[in-house]
């Protein structure tokens, strides 16, 4: 963990005041070449869409205030040959030396070729995380495509070659725990365990997923599967607080399952519109992934990210998403709100301290487990519960 490289940014932890975000999730394309039954982007993907350019991006990256986390997604990332350019614009106008890229892994090739330019040219922290749902005949009915576990398995195996030239790559696995997989969650553990990442990591499946009936998940089955996680990542050494944070995965499982069955506001307030924020391909900039709320197109401020940022629009959504204690199950929103708000963080903390959050008999055998909960389903008028 580079403590140097980070703690400049402590200040803005403490308050981001006139500042803009943190932490970016940029969803540099809508492209994908998968059609997964779980996804909440569906209804936006291979929509012919004007992409921000490499010219483009580099106008608003240099109107930004150091980044401390980008996370790179799609649709498929990797489906932007110009995808380490983006980086490298990133890490030279906007300071940013941590990475995360969110894969499918299918392009084996692609991906390693771009993650050995990325590394060879810029010394940041990156993490790659590839999904992995299921056992090999099931992931790939999931995903749409056949061949899509072999090659999520290939990739893994293929970083991890490189790790031996860059030890500053982490390569971790990230599972969707919804109703189709639910049942068989405790083998697929064992699954991926057996494929070897340096972390895993896992959803709760949220928004208008493409299969509604996907959404008809236990809380229970996520917590198993959590805490099981939690244990294997407990083995390993610490690569990057703000990537991969055993203590911040501990507060976060418990916080998921608490807003989750108590279906209430925990109190810890979303960073979202002050910290962290959403960038879509176009140039968009939402408030999060899960709601309509668009603060304005970049394009419309002249790539100005930062005259975007002082707008009204944003301070107003910002200001109402407050007062309506906006709340959800959104890992990396939670994440983001437990730590870059060190209020959030001592509340979290409060509720487990003296307790282990990954005892299974603190969880999952808890009276709330043995009741019935409905899902919540989220509309674009609802700033409550979101899975």
């Amino acid at each position: 963990m580079k403590w140097a490289s980070n703690a400049r940014f402590l200040p803005r932890v403490l308050s981001n005041e006139g500042k803009t975000p943190l932490y970016m999730i940029f969803f540099v394309t809508s492209r994908c070449n998968l059609r997964c039954d779980h996804c909440f982007f569906w209804k936006e993907l291979n929509i012919a869409k004007k992409e921000l350019s490499l010219e483009e991006i580099e106008k608003v990256t240099k109107n930004m205030d150091p980044l401390l986390l980008l996370r790179m997604t799609g649709g498929e990332p990797f489906l932007r040959t110009d995808l380490p350019e983006i980086a490298g614009l990133f890490y030279k106008n906007a300071g940013m030396r941590n990475l995360g890229i969110n894969t499918a892994g299918f392009f084996t090739k692609r991906i390693v070729e771009s993650v050995k330019k990325i590394l060879s040219q810029y010394p940041i922290d990156l993490d790659v995380v590839v999904s992995i749902d299921d056992f090999k005949d099931q992931h790939d009915s999931n995903r749409g495509v056949k061949g899509s576990f072999d090659n999520a398995v290939n990739t893994i195996h293929e970083l991890k070659k490189l790790q031996k030239e860059y030890p500053n790559l982490v390569v971790t696995t990230v599972t969707t725990v919804m109703a189709k997989n639910q049942d068989r969650i405790d083998d697929i553990f064992e699954e991926i365990k057996r494929i070897g990442p340096d972390f895993m990591n896992a959803n709760f499946i949220r928004g208008d997923s493409k299969n509604p009936s996907l959404k008809a998940t236990r809380i229970e089955n996520y917590m198993r599967f959590v805490n099981k996680i939690n244990e294997y990542n407990s083995s390993k050494l610490i690569h990057n607080f703000y990537i991969n944070s055993k203590v911040k995965n501990k507060l976060l499982s418990n916080t998921v399952y608490n807003t989750h069955v108590q279906g209430k506001h925990q109190g810890v307030t979303c960073v979202a519109a002050d910290k962290m924020t959403v960038l879509y391909s176009e140039g968009d900039v939402h408030l999060c992934e899960m709601l309509n709320e668009n603060i304005g197109n970049l394009r419309d401020y002249n790539y100005d990210f930062r005259k975007l940022w002082a707008s009204e629009n944003r301070k107003n959504i910002r200001n109402a998403m407050v007062k309506r204690k906006c709340f959800c199950t959104h890992e990396c929103f939670m994440s983001a709100s437990l730590l870059l708000d060190l209020k959030n963080f001592a509340k979290a903390y409060k509720k487990v301290r003296g307790t282990d959050v990954l005892k299974q008999s603190s969880v999952i055998n808890s009276p709330l487990t043995k009741t019935k909960i409905a899902p919540v389903v989220h509309t674009s008028s609802s700033l409550k519960i979101i899975q």
